[in-house]
């Protein structure tokens, strides 16, 4: 069975999102694909792929959360005390850098930007579409 979805044909500039006129036929992969374009376009987007390069090549970054590893693995393995002290820092050293704070916002505004378009495609197709789209074993 192919799926299709109406979207607005390139160049329309025609008002009234019901107007049968602006809309022509195009596959739901292909409607899938074109919003993850447009999403990938977004400011939001591009700030968190340059906030994710910028903590992946942040050499600080990467010693803290090998640090973290670190002490995770040493509570994993039942040496607590030292280990649970130590593993705090770490994570309010981590959470408290510039590069990891930069990156927790634009993760925020990209996690903004897709309730949005959940609650545009929920609203457009009666039904709470994040939630119907959940992955798992078991539904």
């Amino acid at each position: 069975m192919e799926w299709r979805v109406m979207a607005w044909p390139a160049g329309s500039q025609e008002s009234g999102l019901m107007n049968p006129q602006r809309w022509q036929n195009i596959t739901v992969p292909e409607a899938i694909q074109s919003l993850a374009a447009v999403l990938r376009g977004t400011p939001e987007f591009q700030a968190l792929q340059v906030a994710a390069r910028m903590l992946n090549h942040d050499e600080a970054i990467q010693h803290l959360l090998r640090e973290l590893e670190v002490h995770q693995s040493a509570l994993q393995h039942g040496d607590s005390a030292a280990h649970s002290t130590s593993l705090a820092q770490v994570r309010t050293e981590l959470e408290a850098h510039p590069t990891m704070q930069a990156y927790r916002q634009a993760k925020q505004a990209v996690r903004e930007l897709c309730q949005a378009v959940d609650s545009v495609i929920s609203a457009a197709a009666s039904v709470e579409f994040a939630s119907n789209a959940q992955r798992g074993c078991c539904r």
